[in-house]
């Protein structure tokens, strides 16, 4: 695909390759600010959303 794709529009691989990177990372961030935006109006914050030492299945005692 990469080979078809960067003989179509006359490009190297790397600079497709570059291309789709770039647009698969600005979806990814449009993504974490829909998220983001969702769990601040459900009353969470969105920073915090994962980061508890209990999601590790460690009590904060337990750490040091």
């Amino acid at each position: 695909m990469l080979d078809a794709q960067a003989l179509a529009f006359g490009k190297d691989k790397a600079a497709v390759a570059r291309d789709v990177l770039s647009e698969w990372a600005k979806k990814k961030a449009h993504e974490h600010k829909v998220i983001a935006r969702r769990l601040a109006a459900n009353g969470m914050q969105p920073e915090l959303f994962g980061e508890e030492t209990e999601d590790d299945g460690v009590s904060r005692s337990g750490r040091k």
